[in-house]
């Protein structure tokens, strides 16, 4: 994910959104920085909870998990609700946690694994997907989140359309994130592996 400069595309409701075009797919990758007044077991259940990304992910109609071996690797599968005339697709992502023993500063990198399980009737299985939180606590009980992700939809989408829905999708869904956080299941949780 580097290469050229990260440009300001938005800043609004407390979130900056950054563009730059990727150097492997031609597509923006989008990064976009926030802070909330939360805890990092918080932000990391949100994060995890794959049957609840319907309500905070953009297009997504349903997610679950496939595999969690520990607390710091997972896998899911999701699926997306496309406006028309795009067809639906579906993603298999694996993930990893890890947290800095002495900042606390939380990493999740995720990306595609396409060929995980068989490809299913109705849908176009996203080819790659890279994403990347940076979770990082601040003294005034506030937590800078940094979210960056890359996406190629695949199937047969125009960049422009892509590139659309990369600049809109990522941004609408850290809104709903936030949004997430305030609910009693999430806003009182703590996580044992975490160090909050």
């Amino acid at each position: 994910m580097q290469g050229q400069a990260w440009r300001c595309v938005r800043k609004t409701r407390g979130v900056i959104v950054y563009a730059k075009k990727s150097e492997h797919t031609g597509i923006k990758i989008i990064k976009i920085e926030t802070t909330i007044h939360t805890t990092l077991s918080a932000i990391v259940a949100v994060i995890k909870d794959a049957p609840n990304n319907k309500n905070w992910i953009y297009l997504n109609k349903s997610a679950k998990l496939l595999e969690s071996d520990n607390p710091f690797f997972w896998v899911y599968y999701g699926q997306s609700d496309a406006p028309w005339p795009v067809a639906d697709r579906d993603i298999v992502v694996q993930c990893h946690l890890k947290q800095d023993s002495v900042n606390k500063i939380i990493h999740i990198n995720s990306y595609a694994i396409p060929e995980y399980i068989p490809i299913k009737e109705g849908y176009v299985r996203i080819p790659y997907s890279l994403s990347q939180w940076t979770i990082v606590p601040e003294d005034n009980g506030t937590v800078h989140v940094e979210f960056m992700v890359e996406i190629n939809l695949g199937g047969k989408i125009p960049k422009w359309m892509m590139n659309l829905m990369a600049s809109r999708g990522p941004y609408e869904s850290i809104i709903r994130f936030r949004k997430q956080l305030t609910l009693k299941k999430y806003r009182n949780i703590h996580l044992s592996y975490i160090m909050d």
